[in-house]
């Protein structure tokens, strides 16, 4: 039975000394981290740990103390580390916090971390997208990921010819790297959190993350055509060429034309909200929108931050009144390019 804060309504600081303690004890009994050993006995120092701070890894209302109670037991893993020349596996702590803080809004950190727990258990051989494959990693993709995109179903700005199920977005996961997979996941789950900050609060500081967000999206998709030409052996790969080029060989053989006459270039803020609302208004297909979208997007925001919500189009439109279709046709356009195996 789980001994956590929420079961026996104890004080959350001697609920994590009480995890302090039984570490330590744990540390001075096991052995340093043999990856030579069955992979089970990496965890059997911590796993009792883990299971005492499992249900706050499951109540959003204790994620706070999962965050708290993990950061606090990795601390005291690596300072008994360096004064006791003992190694241990610290491939469970890692996931377990990077979970706890993804699950608070600590993006950054939490990613950070799953990436840690993936290297820490790199000795052995197993999936590479264990953590992501979790229960505890999957409560969360399902809400904020999974939910969200089969939505564009139903979206007319995504206009899909195509259904998205879970089974379509777990095959779009699973092919890319693991680091790849978390940035994607990552950054959908920023921008999310951060739209709704700014409807709350409009301020600036959001509508730069907003901004770098859409960014990171579109450099991530140029990484995943790359990869996927390199992969077909129909680019080389220390070859540099840009994102249209990308485009035209991975669209090559669909019989969309995408020879509109449409700027995807800008070279101020006023010049890219012109643009942008002429693609988003008068592409003459959604296919046309999406590709165009990316590329003008990708093309302006790798060279300047601009955030001025003054800066309007010829019907008044800011780049933050176009964000969420803009960034509705950029996220249909990497389902699309799965669609279509080019990523």
């Amino acid at each position: 039975m789980s001994t956590t804060p929420a079961s026996k309504k104890i004080d959350v600081q001697t609920f994590i000394e009480e995890g302090v303690a039984l570490l330590k004890e744990n540390m001075e009994s096991h052995s340093s981290f043999d990856p030579n050993r069955p992979y089970d006995e990496k965890n059997a120092y911590f796993i009792e740990l883990a299971r005492r701070c499992e249900e706050c890894l499951f109540l959003p209302g204790l994620y706070w103390i999962a965050e708290r109670y993990f950061k606090t037991l990795l601390k005291e893993i690596l300072e008994y580390e360096k004064s006791h020349n003992k190694h241990f596996n610290k491939g469970m702590v890692y996931a377990d916090l990077g979970i706890a803080q993804m699950a608070i809004g600590k993006f950054d950190a939490g990613i950070a971390h799953l990436l840690a727990a993936d290297e820490e258990d790199r000795p052995f051989v197993h999936d590479p997208h264990g953590i992501l494959n979790s229960r505890l990693w999957k409560q969360f993709e399902q809400h904020v990921i999974v939910d969200y995109l089969i939505g564009f179903n139903q979206n007319s700005d995504a206009a899909l010819k195509f259904s998205v199920d879970e089974a379509f977005l777990n095959n779009l996961f699973v092919n890319m790297d693991l680091q790849d997979c978390l940035f994607f996941e990552g950054t959908i789950w920023a921008i999310r959190d951060n739209l709704q900050q700014d409807h709350s609060v409009p301020n600036v500081y959001t509508r730069g993350r907003l901004f770098s967000g859409l960014k990171d999206l579109c450099l991530l998709t140029e990484a995943l055509l790359r990869k996927k030409q390199v992969l077909n052996g129909t680019l080389q790969s220390d070859a540099y060429i840009t994102l249209s080029k990308l485009l035209k060989n991975a669209l090559s053989t669909q019989s969309s034309n995408l020879s509109q006459d449409l700027n995807t270039n800008a070279n101020n803020l006023k010049e890219f909200v012109d643009n942008l609302e002429i693609i988003l208004s008068n592409a003459s297909s959604p296919e046309i929108r999406r590709v165009y979208c990316l590329q003008l997007v990708r093309n302006f925001t790798g060279h300047h931050f601009d955030l001025s919500h003054a800066i309007v189009s010829p019907n008044g439109h800011s780049f933050f009144d176009l964000y969420e279709t803009t960034l509705t046709n950029i996220l249909s356009a990497i389902l699309c390019f799965k669609h279509i195996n080019v990523i």
